[in-house]
């Protein structure tokens, strides 16, 4: 998970990051394109974290693809401190279009 950077804590910055995720056939994160900033390098800890991750590949009937997807990251005080929604996607995934 991203971490809530001292500056954005600080600084009380809560919500949402939007990305734009390839993930391979096999996969991994190909590349992340940030969509909707939040600031206060909260953008880059997010798109950093989410190179990271691992995802059930997508399948077109029974071959494994590569996939663009769209997702947010979020930041907020909490127990948790963040929120992410990686099993949302996984899920998700699974049921996405080949990229071209």
């Amino acid at each position: 998970m991203p971490d809530h950077t001292d500056r954005a804590h600080r600084a009380g910055l809560e919500g949402e990051i939007w990305l734009e995720i390839v993930v391979t056939a096999e996969g991994s994160v190909d590349k992340v394109h940030v969509l909707r900033r939040l600031g206060s390098s909260l953008d880059e800890e997010a798109a950093s974290t989410v190179r990271q991750w691992w995802f059930s590949p997508a399948n077109s009937q029974v071959t494994p693809v590569a996939v663009l997807v769209e997702d947010a990251v979020g930041f907020s005080f909490g127990s948790a401190d963040l929120e992410v929604r990686a099993e949302e996607t996984d899920a998700w995934i699974s049921r996405c279009s080949p990229l071209p």
